[in-house]
């Protein structure tokens, strides 16, 4: 619990990405930007693209977490009740 603590910090929010399911991230990330359905084929560069893990649009994501979280603090994701 002491190096949780020391990751999830109180009032910050936290954004995973993940390029595969974002299940799994939600006991450990406010937001998750991952998939949502199924995948393409193509080269790696152009699928990343056309689901959105590119570094411009990561970055606005995180803007956006960013900007909300500083109307809406961040609850601890260490403390829920179960």
């Amino acid at each position: 619990m002491e190096y949780q603590q020391s990751v999830f910090l109180d009032g910050v929010p936290v954004m995973a990405v993940e390029a595969g399911s974002y299940i799994g991230w939600r006991e450990y990330a406010h937001v998750a930007w991952a998939m949502r359905g199924y995948g393409a084929s193509g080269p790696a560069k152009d699928v990343f693209a056309k689901f959105g893990f590119t570094v411009d649009n990561i970055a606005k994501k995180a803007k956006e977490v960013h900007e909300f979280y500083t109307e809406h603090p961040a609850h601890n994701l260490l403390l829920r009740p179960f």
